[in-house]
């Protein structure tokens, strides 16, 4: 996935062109945008840009499985579905180091257990707990 991170500015705004041209049913509800526009921005921090084809990826993902899935614990389907979505195509490309990576992951995986998405929080934490027993290097697969 070469074309995962683009460090560009202007990349928010290609992104923002890009999704108005998806069709209604791609395009997230109202709350699910609201979480998905603040992961980005944590992302953003890093200099972590999704691709459109990423960003394509997301979007129908989430438009299949917000529909198949059901409540749990009181959580949206559309939450559960970014939540995968999320642990699927983010997560697994995430890779740094040290303190300020450290601080930043905690950051991240805050921002998901508040947003009620449990499967991105908890591989946050195990990214956490193996990056912390290898020297501060965090990264998904280890």
């Amino acid at each position: 996935d070469d074309d995962f991170f683009h460090i560009h500015s202007s990349n928010e705004r290609s992104v923002a062109r890009f999704v108005q041209h998806f069709p209604v049913s791609c395009q997230l509800t109202g709350v699910e945008q609201n979480v998905y526009d603040r992961i980005r921005a944590r992302l953003a921090e890093q200099n972590i840009y999704l691709s459109m084809r990423i960003e394509l990826a997301i979007r129908r993902y989430w438009k299949v499985a917000s529909r198949l899935m059901e409540p749990e614990d009181h959580i949206r389907p559309g939450i559960i579905a970014l939540d995968w979505a999320v642990a699927q195509k983010i997560l697994p490309k995430l890779s740094g180091n040290g303190a300020e990576y450290e601080k930043w992951l905690i950051q991240f995986r805050d921002d998901c257990a508040g947003n009620r998405m449990v499967q991105s929080a908890a591989l946050l934490d195990q990214i956490l707990q193996w990056g912390n027993r290898r020297m501060k290097f965090f990264q998904f697969f280890h």
